[in-house]
């Protein structure tokens, strides 16, 4: 079968998806533990953290495999195990944590002592984030 760099960039476009996404969503998540002192919630970011970056491998590693050896990157159904169920499973997963990471701010910003106008303007900045 002749090499197909459509379905190669494709794949490796998948795949680059879930670990910046694995990244990006970690990188917040400490910027959040380095804005609260309180210690039970910086164990429940950490926990956060860390279910999201098994996410990010178990997802990867999924869609490294998900088609037949030798032409992994060629995504014809015929090849290819769940195609479907592996891009529902990330979408929600995706969806779900994108949801916690936005409820995540009132609950930081809350108990933090500066101005109620300091406040909203640094909630501002991460409900940026919605759109």
């Amino acid at each position: 079968m002749p090499t197909n760099p459509a379905s190669q960039a494709r794949y490796a476009s998948q795949v680059l998806e879930i670990v910046i996404l694995c990244l990006s969503k970690s990188s917040l998540l400490v910027v959040f533990m380095h804005l609260t002192p309180s210690r039970p919630t910086i164990m429940g970011l950490r926990l956060f953290t860390l279910s999201i970056v098994l996410w990010g491998f178990a997802a990867t590693f999924a869609l490294l495999f998900q088609c037949e050896r030798p032409h992994i990157w060629d995504l014809t159904p015929s090849r290819c195990h769940n195609q479907d169920i592996i891009y529902y499973a990330n979408g929600v997963t995706n969806i779900l944590t994108d949801v916690l990471i936005l409820a995540l701010p009132p609950v930081i910003l809350y108990n933090v002592q500066i101005r109620r106008e300091r406040k909203l303007a640094i909630f501002a900045i991460f409900a940026i984030r919605i759109l």
